[in-house]
């Protein structure tokens, strides 16, 4: 579909017969099938066959993966179970509909990640293509939740991916959507776009370190769009590349005392770099959460998911019309199948390359909880110390100062190894393993 052709209405969506996803589709090559159904940061290099961010699309176990932080090429092990999940689907679909028999696996993989997070069975996930395509999903459900289109402040605007500052104004990101439609880059979402306020956590004079005025900052932004009459979409880091979390617990609890159901918050908790204690504390709260299967735990660029307060789910009941330039980005088989007057108004639209990501990213997130909490918190806190080290032996090399000085219990393996992302990214993630997560794992395994 060209840019500016017309779409079909959600009467027509809804009422879509006869789906063009057949069982065939399932025998495209796996390798073709995990870089499907995403954005153009998929794409492969003609001559090399790896991504934007040097990945391939199947194990190369011959080759370090230093990119922990943004992406990892898939390993065996992630590879081997969606092969395997590829199988499993293909007999189900003999005996149903390829469609019925995706959204129950859909389904299926809901429950595993609240097992591995140990989250209670009323948290909703809602998957995504990646975590850029969930920042959309979060401002979708907080225009309902809040009643009118929010504007919203990013805490960590220079922390998070470059895809934000275009969804947090519900703006395309790219020029292809994961649908396969094309749009321009940058250009509005049609009925989903709105205002955004950056604030940046990098003290700008010291340039590694993180400002000292972040929470003033944060609070300055939402007074101002408060006093003009808007709802807020407060956008919070935790943690980000540098190991920075923003704004602080203070200053939420004051937000939430002054203006109650005026600001919803969301975490980007992307990295996965925080325990899983602070992540169910959000939730407790009634904030939204984005969280990927790639990053600290290895799995395959992309697979994005948002996790989403029982409290929230409630107000899908008043949404009436749905911002049409939105369904370019969303297939009813991402939303939970409790959510059934939402997801009647998508397309049946199985995303076989998010969900096979989102497959081998569970083997890894499954692999690494299964390790005991403290060896867990053992392998992280000596890497951390062996950074150190490193740094110490180079004469090029500074840790970047440490934003917490106290260990947080809720902070979990990561307690006492608060500044290990600092340093990890000092050394441009030059880590002396894949990936933390990946590494204790095989750890384990040994």
């Amino acid at each position: 579909m060209s840019i500016g052709a017309s779409r079909p209405s959600d009467l027509e969506r809804a009422s879509e017969r006869g789906s063009r996803y057949r069982l065939r589709d399932l025998f495209t090559p796996l390798d073709t099938l995990l870089v499907s159904g995403g954005d153009q940061r998929l794409a492969l290099d003609a001559k090399e066959r790896v991504n934007a961010y040097g990945c391939a699309a199947s194990p190369e176990p011959e080759i370090w993966s230093f990119a922990s932080s943004t992406a990892s090429t898939i390993s065996q092990a992630a590879y081997d179970r969606a092969a395997l999940a590829r199988e499993e689907l293909v007999h189900k679909s003999l005996f149903d509909e390829v469609e019925i028999a995706f959204d129950r696996r859909c389904e299926d993989l809901r429950d595993e990640l609240r097992g591995h997070f140990q989250l209670s069975p009323r948290i909703d996930v809602v998957f995504s293509p990646s975590g850029t395509d969930s920042q959309l999903h979060a401002l979708f459900l907080a225009r309902a939740v809040l009643g009118a289109p929010p504007v919203t402040i990013v805490v960590g605007a220079d922390q998070t991916g470059s895809g934000t500052t275009h969804t947090a104004r519900g703006h395309h990101f790219s020029t292809m959507t994961a649908s396969g439609i094309a749009v321009r880059k940058d250009a509005a979402i049609a009925g989903l776009a709105g205002d955004s306020i950056a604030v940046p956590l990098r003290d700008a004079t010291s340039g590694l370190a993180m400002r000292a005025d972040a929470d003033a900052e944060v609070m300055r932004a939402i007074e101002n769009s408060l006093a003009q009459g808007r709802r807020v979409l407060l956008h919070i880091m935790d943690s980000s590349k540098l190991g920075w979390r923003a704004p602080s617990a203070a200053c939420l609890d004051e937000i939430a005392r002054r203006w109650p159901r005026k600001v919803q918050v969301v975490v980007d908790a992307c990295q996965a770099r925080l325990g899983r204690r602070r992540l169910r504390s959000y939730l407790d709260r009634g904030y939204m959460v984005l969280i990927t299967g790639s990053k600290f735990f290895g799995g395959p660029a992309f697979s994005g998911a948002l996790l989403v307060p029982k409290g929230l789910s409630r107000a899908l009941d008043r949404i009436e019309g749905i911002a049409p330039g939105f369904f370019d980005y969303v297939g009813r088989c991402d939303w939970p199948m409790a959510w059934t007057a939402l997801r009647s108004r998508f397309e049946r639209r199985p995303n076989f390359g998010q969900w096979l990501r989102w497959e081998a990213a569970l083997a890894e997130i499954g692999n690494y909880y299964a390790v005991p909490g403290a060896f867990r918190a053992k392998a992280l806190a000596e890497l951390a110390d062996g950074i150190d080290s490193m740094i110490a032996l180079s004469p090029s090399l500074r840790a970047v100062p440490a934003a917490f000085d106290k260990a947080d219990a809720d902070d979990e393996e990561f307690a006492n190894a608060r500044s290990f992302h600092s340093r990890c990214f000092v050394t441009a993630s030059r880590c002396p393993s894949p990936t933390p997560a990946l590494s204790i794992a095989r750890w384990r395994a040994t």
